[in-house]
């Protein structure tokens, strides 16, 4: 008789270990599944449209200090796909290194191009007088500064720094 209850009690435990290994693993699944929905983002009409105006705007030089509607729409778009992708990211929603290996040059890019508006913006809120002006971007910014500190997912060597960037200057310590 005691034998047969020290079975029961193994097979509630055994029971118990693959329900807690099949959530683990629809976890996984559901980060993954964001991860790829959030890179699918990426390649939409619109965020493309985005950034092939913002791409005109990085031609002209200098850089006009007057932003008109439609750039200052197509910052506001980029800016906060990079904010999404990375509080999706920092809450463990997403799978970071599916994200890493496929966005990492392009997120340290764009904040590069993206860290004078980022501050003419936060600049304009605090004269406004709001309290949230510095936490315009700061995931973003976090995030770009974070993956300029890791090393390449493929070959384990620190990223090299991007054309014009000083290696120090990364990710905007």
């Amino acid at each position: 008789m005691a034998k047969r209850t020290t079975t029961k009690a193994t097979s509630r435990h055994e029971g118990f270990e693959s329900i807690a290994t099949a959530v683990a693993e629809l976890a996984m699944i559901q980060r993954q599944r964001t991860s790829l929905e959030l890179s699918n983002r990426y390649n939409q009409a619109d965020f493309q449209a985005a950034r092939r105006v913002l791409n005109e705007l990085a031609n002209e030089v200098p850089l006009p200090k007057k932003l008109n509607h439609v750039q200052r729409e197509a910052w506001d778009l980029v800016l906060g796909y990079y904010e999404d992708v990375a509080i999706a990211i920092r809450l463990h929603a997403a799978d970071e290194m599916l994200l890493y290996s496929s966005l990492v040059r392009v997120v340290q890019m764009d904040w590069l191009s993206s860290r004078e508006y980022v501050n003419e913006r936060r600049d304009e809120l605090k004269r406004r007088n709001r309290s949230l002006a510095d936490t315009f971007c700061a995931e973003f910014q976090e995030l770009a500064r974070r993956w300029s500190d890791m090393v390449s997912y493929w070959n384990r060597k620190p990223l090299p720094p991007l054309p014009g960037q000083h290696p120090d200057d990364a990710g905007d310590k």
